[in-house]
């Protein structure tokens, strides 16, 4: 399955969960906790590596986490890691975002220009746009 597919059902069932317990935004800082967590490319090699047992792996992720997210988010790493795909979580965060920003009517936009944009401009560029799609738009700039 590709990995987008695989991190947009995850994302799709944390969201589901996260609304049926009010904790949508908590999922959303839980998620990010993980993600960089994984920066520690030692963390990341053990989790995702088929030859560690899924035991050791279960309770390498708990010790990590289990002081900075909801038990939830370790249940999550522990499954993802038994299944060798602690890789896709920020693909699956992106998704979970991308989930969260519609059912809150919140559109992204990125503003390329050839000359530094100041705050003025884009907040005048983001009114325009919050007139025609008639979503929040949440802009930034390159």
């Amino acid at each position: 399955m590709p990995v987008e597919a695989s991190a947009k059902r995850y994302a799709q069932a944390i969201f589901q969960i996260a609304s049926e317990r009010n904790t949508l935004d908590e999922w959303v800082g839980d998620l990010t906790v993980v993600e960089k967590s994984l920066n520690n490319i030692q963390f990341l090699n053990l989790l995702d590596a088929p030859q560690i047992p899924g035991s050791e792996k279960i309770r390498v992720a708990k010790n990590v986490l289990e002081k900075t997210v909801k038990p939830l988010a370790v249940n999550l790493v522990s499954l993802l890691s038994t299944r060798n795909l602690v890789h896709l979580i920020p693909n699956i965060l992106k998704e979970y975002t991308a989930l969260l920003d519609t059912h809150r009517g919140i559109e992204r936009a990125v503003v390329t220009t050839a000359v530094q944009i100041d705050t003025t401009h884009l907040t005048k560029i983001n009114k325009i746009l919050e007139k025609i799609s008639g979503n929040q738009i949440d802009i930034t700039s390159n």
